[in-house]
């Protein structure tokens, strides 16, 4: 038989915590509770494309900024310290546009802890999510889902695309079903919109969606967001065992070589077992420039 993703997380996580405590690299050893704040800038033209600590000026210094916060893999199991303290960050970043990228929950009980962490985060002008494969395993009907997310005035967007003007500038914001559990459909996605825009961010829990999924060439995409991955979960030193179907090539970070421009998440919550091992959750700052 096959090894499954548990067997596999789970000695790795036992082999690796021994090891690292072996020799006190405690740094490595990464449980859930523990978030960073990682910061990025992305241009409309995608000269850059990269953590923000490596720029010193924005390319382009009459640009305007939108940033965008970016959440995944919430895999929401209770509402307490470690919730808060996403929290914490994601009201410190002070978002024109935050985002969930799927799995917010994993089980029926994830309904209620969903809506009591939508209720901690302060109100934004403008929020979007997609759903994950385990949203689909949840055993949640997605309508109440919608709800969910709907009466803490985030829009859920399946196969769908909505327009917004943020600072003066239109940009399209088109979120995909999830490639696992849905029917992802970009032809769908982009049956409301008339006509292209320059500005184009296309949400997808599964980063495989960026090679395996066509978008309609009249509609091009400025950059993708997604998670699923979770860095790996258990990556020591950075190394992912194994990553879940729908991963495709993809791990954590930025990968801009071909096709349109993405950002993989690392997530917050975990999967499976609940440990991380070299694998910090993050909440994704994004500062987005357009011109």
């Amino acid at each position: 038989m096959p090894t499954s993703r548990r067997t596999l997380l789970t000695g790795a996580a036992v082999a690796s915590a021994a090891g690292l405590a072996a020799i006190g690299l405690e740094t490595f050893f990464l449980c859930p509770r523990r978030v960073v704040t990682s910061r990025h800038i992305f241009s409309s033209d995608h000269s850059v494309c990269t953590p923000s600590d490596s720029v010193s000026a924005p390319a382009d210094p009459l640009a305007k900024t939108i940033r965008i916060v970016h959440l995944s893999d919430l895999h929401l199991h209770a509402c307490g310290t470690f919730q808060k303290l996403i929290v914490d960050h994601v009201a410190q970043a002070a978002a024109d546009l935050l985002v969930f990228t799927g799995d917010s929950i994993d089980s029926s009980r994830g309904e209620d802890f969903l809506k009591r962490f939508l209720s901690m985060i302060p109100p934004h002008a403008h929020a979007m999510a997609v759903l994950g494969n385990w949203e689909y395993g949840s055993g949640v009907p997605i309508d109440r889902i919608r709800a969910i997310y709907h009466n803490a005035g985030v829009e859920l967007l399946v196969n769908r695309s909505i327009d917004l003007v943020i600072k003066g500038i239109r940009i399209r914001i088109t979120g995909l079903d999830d490639l696992i559990g849905g029917q992802p459909d970009p032809t769908l996605a982009m049956e409301s919109a008339s006509f292209s825009i320059p500005h184009h961010l296309l949400l997808a829990h599964c980063p495989a969606v960026r090679d395996l999924i066509a978008f309609p060439t009249t509609h091009p995409i400025s950059f993708q967001l997604s998670g699923h991955t979770h860095g790996g979960q258990v990556a020591p030193f950075g190394r992912p065992i194994v990553t879940p179907w729908g991963s495709g090539r993809y791990v954590a970070g930025w990968y801009c070589d071909h096709s349109q421009p993405l950002y993989v998440s690392r997530g917050l919550g975990t999967s499976t077992i609940p440990v991380r091992l070299g694998s910090t959750p993050e909440v994704v700052v994004i500062d987005w420039l357009l011109s």
